[in-house]
């Protein structure tokens, strides 16, 4: 990662890219979530981006066009999924593809 922390924007709308490639979803499903799977990879771009990133809820709030509360529960829910080994290899190499993105 480069010493310039991007902007909140930046980071959850390349959260959503690689979450939707690696979900087979396109983009627009995942910023716009309708259905569980897009709601699901929607969590899972603002868990990627609030990890990686040290995004806090407030500013990420704002970035995804949500309130903070969404994203709280966002972020409880990939972190209970995690419990799940499969689940949680996904998410560490979804967010070395994030990471590898700012490099």
């Amino acid at each position: 990662m480069s010493s310039i922390q991007p902007q909140p924007e930046q980071v959850f709308r390349h959260a959503a890219q690689v979450v939707a490639q690696a979900e087979g979803l396109r983009v627009s499903d995942v910023l716009n979530p309708r259905g569980w799977s897009a709601r699901r990879a929607r969590h899972r771009a603002i868990y990627l981006a609030s990890t990686v990133f040290d995004i806090g809820g407030r500013p990420l709030a704002r970035a995804c066009g949500c309130n903070h509360f969404t994203v709280q529960r966002a972020l409880a829910a990939v972190e209970d999924a995690r419990e799940k080994a499969t689940i949680d290899t996904l998410i560490e190499q979804l967010g070395e593809a994030l990471n590898a993105q700012f490099a």
